[in-house]
């Protein structure tokens, strides 16, 4: 399912809410207005007054609610668009094929705070990443690790997993981008 596609399915759920909320919120005034009939026949204008200032009131908050739902909804679909381009940009990220994933890796190297030390990697790409990290450095294979690498280094650790770049690192950016589209 496409980005456009979820983008619709949710904006057609949110619409769908709202107009249930809608419904319920004429079915209040409906039922307030009902009472005010029938209170008309034992003191006709005053009770007229006060059950229009009511039903007046009780639409005021009605319609607010609504407009505050109808903004939790809008907000709630923006984080599930948010959360599935996330999740496919890392699925994407994770299944690099070896030239891309190694000209990436050869830019995150290029970090001049990576030096010689230690390089946790995930298997599937350690024999990727012998050739590119510096001289006399020490590979080590973290099965948790789906890509990219963690550096460390003297006194120094520098993540650059595909899981934190994606998720932490670029989470803001990537969030922008996807709220543009909105």
């Amino acid at each position: 399912m496409g980005l456009t596609a979820i983008e619709h399915q949710i904006q057609a759920d949110a619409e769908r809410e709202a107009q249930s909320i809608a419904i319920k919120a004429d079915e209040r005034i409906a039922e307030l207005q009902a009472s005010a009939k029938l209170a008309l026949s034992e003191s006709a204008a005053v009770w007229a007054a006060k059950q229009e200032k009511a039903t007046a009131e009780a639409s005021k908050r009605q319609q607010s609610r609504l407009q505050q739902i109808e903004k939790h909804a809008t907000l709630a679909a923006k984080q599930a668009v948010v959360a599935q381009v996330l999740d496919a940009f890392y699925a994407h990220m994770v299944g690099l094929d070896d030239a891309a994933y190694t000209a990436f890796i050869t830019k995150r190297l290029a970090d001049p705070s990576i030096q010689k030390g230690t390089f946790l990697v995930s298997e599937k790409h350690e024999r990727l990443m012998e050739p590119l990290v510096p001289k006399g450095s020490l590979i080590t294979v973290v099965k948790s690790l789906q890509g990219g690498f963690i550096y460390k280094g003297e006194g120094v650790e520098i993540d650059q997993s595909l899981r934190t770049l994606v998720y932490d690192t670029w989470r803001e950016a990537l969030t922008m981008q996807i709220a543009s589209n909105f």
